[in-house]
């Protein structure tokens, strides 16, 4: 949570980025922040079963993928994009698989 929290803070305060960087920025820190909610959730899980272990995995590369190529794009190389841009949506995918698991 707290990264998100600093991310959405650069993205309101850098005056080098232009308003499509920071809503892109804004965008990331969204999914960032109900990220760390699913975060949250797995460290209350006291099950300690293997599911558990690929549901962290898959929220972990998920946030990897989506938020931060998003934040390392805008904030890092000022809106330029690269061949991670490729892997966004399958980030934003693997949010969606983690979220049908922990349901289920």
């Amino acid at each position: 949570m707290t990264g998100s929290l600093i991310f959405s803070a650069i993205a309101a305060h850098h005056s080098k980025l232009d308003e499509k960087m920071k809503n892109a920025v804004r965008w990331g820190t969204n999914v960032h922040q109900v990220a760390s909610l699913g975060f949250i959730l797995l460290a209350l899980d006291k099950s300690n079963s293997w599911m558990q272990y690929i549901n962290m995995a898959v929220l972990t590369t998920a946030t990897i993928l989506f938020p931060g190529v998003i934040y390392y794009q805008n904030i890092v190389k000022k809106g330029e994009k690269g061949m991670l841009s490729r892997f966004v949506p399958h980030g934003g995918g693997l949010h969606m698989v983690f979220w049908v698991l922990l349901a289920t």
